[in-house]
């Protein structure tokens, strides 16, 4: 996750899918996550094939809702290297309360809650900086999975620089 300690977000702003370029990782997963998504109400945390989206793989967060010190948490399961480039570190295997101040943890919770309720994903760009380098500008995506079927369990986020470009998946 992002290594909150050092960064700052500011002028984060939420985002239609059609304010994203057809290119972009955010955009990618999206198309893949509707396809494993498929007819139910939230595609299964084992569709999520690493296999069949190899270049958007870099961009992926993968957290765990997962209780932890008296309430609902999310671990941190993997990161993607082009997670790492942007943020300069590395939080896997940490709980994001840990790792974000008590407010920046509060406003993500209920935005998990929210894509939760809602089994659709959030979009939002803005500009992050961490230790001592310039503003990038990020797109991120959050997109709500199930261990399941029944409730959003896990969710992947994707985050890139907004100009990112891959081709195919």
């Amino acid at each position: 996750m992002l290594n909150m300690r050092n960064n700052d977000h500011r002028d984060s702003i939420h985002i239609e899918l059609q304010d994203i370029p057809d290119h972009h990782p955010a955009k990618l997963f999206y198309d893949y996550w509707e396809m494993i998504k498929g007819d139910k109400d939230l595609p299964l945390r084992r569709d999520l094939l690493p296999p069949e989206i190899p270049s958007i793989l870099p961009y992926i967060i993968l957290l765990e809702a997962k209780f932890h010190n008296g309430r609902q948490d999310y671990f941190d399961r993997l990161e993607g290297e082009g997670i790492i480039e942007i943020c300069g570190a590395s939080d896997s295997q940490k709980f994001i309360s840990e790792i974000m101040p008590e407010d920046k943890f509060e406003k993500r919770h209920k935005e998990f809650v929210m894509i939760g309720e809602t089994k659709a994903p959030l979009f939002e760009t803005g500009h992050i900086s961490y230790l001592d380098k310039d503003y990038i500008k990020v797109v991120r995506g959050a997109f709500p999975f199930s261990k399941e079927g029944e409730t959003a369990d896990y969710f992947v986020l994707i985050l890139a620089r907004a100009d990112a470009q891959i081709m195919g998946r």
